[in-house]
């Protein structure tokens, strides 16, 4: 039997699953059930053609003409909060959506009646979309755009700044090579030039001079979300490519709370990010993390526990990602640690930090932890996914009945006991186990006492009748905590 059309399929998988699909889980589906068959790249432009909200279909011929609705081309509804998140269109509940003429006689999506303004997406947004992860052999267009982006209005870069950003991120590794599969070293501005000439303009030679993003390819009020494919894209090629599993993941405050943060903006501006404890001093000059740990004891006990200046110095290396964030409120940004450790001896106490490591914020925007459920543990599963998806870290559909579960507040809360409630039962002339006690140390009997206390306040304990005993024991973190 032959295969469906590609429009036969996607109504097929979007009922399949229930209604509602990601771009991913939606393209697994069809390699399983139409194996060897299906052509990814044809079978996900259906999905955008097929989406009655989705700018990029007015580029399909099926859609380049004023129309109404058409039963066999709207069938989906793309998310405009998920990324790669499509439904199933139903009129009622998301508009009458059409395809019209606008009053410059330009094609445009139209919701009932109405011409979406902002449905004409600009060149370079559309290329970033739809183009950029296809031909992407490196991280090099990405680190391009991000940098031409953020220099603002009119957009220039010098060759050699952008040539430092191709290394900085590569951490000293050119990995771009040719058409003929030898290695092409310094080649990667001319590979890059030729990628994106569509929208930057490179000097003659690509050697020296400057980089400009051409006129009209991208409108302001789209930069934001530029950046942000930008720096997924440069996350995605960073964890899959270059540090794969070997990396790990920080959470870091920019200062304290009952401060106001009071470091973030300097984080932000200097590309940094550090520990404010400016009494510390150099600790590069301390080779283990113990050395440094030692000199803080003998010479600033009161800071003895605070190990944020350590964890900067001798804990996060290179290549490491970080999360910025306000504590339990939202992440700032995600960034890739790209500098080692930096002593200021001139830092200003309680305004800027005096140990700090450099980094490249990824521009992922702003998310506020209460958007997605389970953060801590979330965080710890999805880091890539976080950084590099489409989509934001959410309960899968499959779960969704069971969302409670995952709530932090819930967390706090006993179950109600229902059914049939067990004793263990102990055989005739059984004894106990008796096991010995060890002696604690004072700072880990008040950690375990305190354990115990929150414990006894949910009411998931109580104190205990039993004569048994049994040990317990500390065993100490990476970061020396209990």
């Amino acid at each position: 039997m032959a295969r469906p059309t590609y429009t036969a399929i996607v109504k097929e998988i979007i009922l399949a699953l229930g209604g509602r699909l990601r771009n991913k889980d939606f393209l697994k589906y069809a390699n399983e059930k139409y194996p060897g068959e299906i052509h990814e790249g044809s079978l996900s432009d259906h999905l955008y053609a097929m989406s009655v909200n989705s700018p990029s279909r007015l580029q399909y011929p099926e859609n380049k003409k004023a129309r109404g609705h058409n039963e066999r081309l709207d069938i989906l509804y793309k998310d405009e909060n998920e990324r790669g998140v499509f439904e199933l269109y139903d009129p009622a509940k998301h508009g009458k959506w059409t395809i019209m003429l606008d009053h410059n006689g330009k094609t445009v999506l139209a919701k009932d009646g109405i011409p979406i303004s902002g449905s004409s997406e600009s060149s370079l947004l559309k290329f970033l979309k739809y183009e950029l992860r296809k031909n992407m052999k490196a991280n090099y267009q990405p680190i391009v755009i991000k940098t031409l982006l953020e220099k603002g209005s009119p957009f220039t870069v010098s060759i050699k700044e952008i040539r430092k950003k191709f290394d900085e991120l590569n951490f000293g590794r050119m990995s771009y090579t040719k058409a003929s599969g030898r290695p092409g070293g310094n080649d990667a501005i001319s590979s890059v030039a030729g990628a994106l000439k569509k929208f930057v303009k490179f000097p003659e030679g690509t050697s020296q001079g400057n980089a400009t993003l051409n006129d009209g390819v991208v409108n302001s009020a789209e930069i934001p979300e530029c950046l942000k494919i930008c720096g997924q894209e440069i996350a995605r090629w960073h964890i899959e490519n270059i540090v794969q599993d070997d990396y790990q993941v920080w959470d870091i405050l920019p200062g304290r709370e009952e401060d106001g943060y009071e470091y973030l903006d300097d984080f932000l501006k200097l590309n940094c990010i550090g520990a404010g404890w400016n009494q510390i001093k150099d600790l590069e000059k301390l080779p283990t993390k113990d050395d440094a740990l030692k000199y803080i004891r003998e010479h600033h006990p009161e800071l003895v526990n605070k190990q944020s200046a350590t964890t900067i110095s001798h804990d996060i290396k290179q290549k490491d990602i970080v999360v910025l964030s306000k504590g339990q409120q939202e992440i700032i940004d995600f960034g890739i640690v790209t500098g080692d450790y930096n002593y200021n001896s001139d830092a200003e106490p309680h305004k800027e930090c005096a140990h700090t490591r450099n980094v490249v914020w990824l521009r992922r925007g702003n998310i506020k932890k209460e958007d997605f459920l389970a953060y801590a543990i979330i965080l710890s599963l999805h880091m890539t996914r976080l950084l590099k998806a489409d989509e934001p870290l959410t309960i899968p559909l499959l779960y969704q009945k069971q969302k409670e579960v995952f709530l932090e507040e819930k967390g706090n809360e006993l179950l109600s006991l229902e059914g049939c409630q067990h004793a263990i039962e102990l055989e005739l002339g059984a004894k106990l186990s008796y096991s010995p006690i060890y002696n604690l140390f004072k700072k880990e009997l008040e950690i375990l006492q305190e354990y115990f206390r929150s414990l006894e306040v949910k009411g998931w304990i109580r104190k205990s009748k039993n004569p048994a005993s049994a040990p317990i024991l500390f065993v100490p973190k990476k970061d020396s905590s209990l």
